[in-house]
């Protein structure tokens, strides 16, 4: 299992990933909301674990992975999905089950 930390950035709201499908989605506190597509998990952990999620973003995923804006109702799905936090708390999120559910894991 997986403890997920609130984390503080200055450019990135929250972000998700699809261990499946090996996208990587990203909320920018601007506004914007971004499909990163075939992140590797090592990539996505790095991420993850980076001190500043905006510079690891700068150096290692916008210039690599090919991106797409998502439309609303693809955000919405997104937000909905397993693992996603809600009420401001860290949530608990067992990435093993939910690889096998085919879920994304959301942070």
């Amino acid at each position: 299992m997986l403890y997920v930390d609130l984390f503080e950035s200055e450019a990135i709201a929250k972000f998700a990933y699809d261990p499946t499908a090996m996208n990587l989605v990203i909320f920018f506190k601007s506004g914007g909301v971004y499909e990163y597509r075939s992140v590797p998990r090592d990539v996505f952990e790095a991420f993850r674990a980076a001190p500043s999620k905006g510079q690891y973003f700068q150096a290692n995923v916008r210039e690599r992975f090919a991106e797409r804006v998502l439309p609303p109702h693809e955000i919405a799905v997104v937000e909905a999905g397993p693992g996603a936090a809600r009420g401001g708390e860290a949530v608990l999120v067992e990435i093993a089950r939910l690889e096998r559910d085919g879920g994304a894991v959301f942070f």
